[in-house]
């Protein structure tokens, strides 16, 4: 297992990459740089957005069901 050493100075949770700091630094400083094509809500984490993306994807089935029952 990779050591973490790259420390958040806000919330000392420690990364083991310098790319993950950073991204998780976006928590912190309130970007949302990933945001749904569907209503537009943001997201500081890619998957987020995919896990949130699911959510759409229900709704659009169920209602698929609806319309064929």
């Amino acid at each position: 297992m990779r050591e973490k050493d790259h420390l958040c100075g806000i919330c000392d949770r420690a990364f083991s990459d310098k790319k993950l700091l950073t991204a998780h630094m976006q928590v912190h400083n309130g970007m949302k740089p990933y945001s749904c094509s569907i209503c537009n809500k943001g997201f500081s984490y890619y998957s987020s957005l995919s896990a949130h993306k699911k959510i759409h994807l229900k709704e659009k089935n169920k209602l698929d069901n609806e319309e064929t029952t």
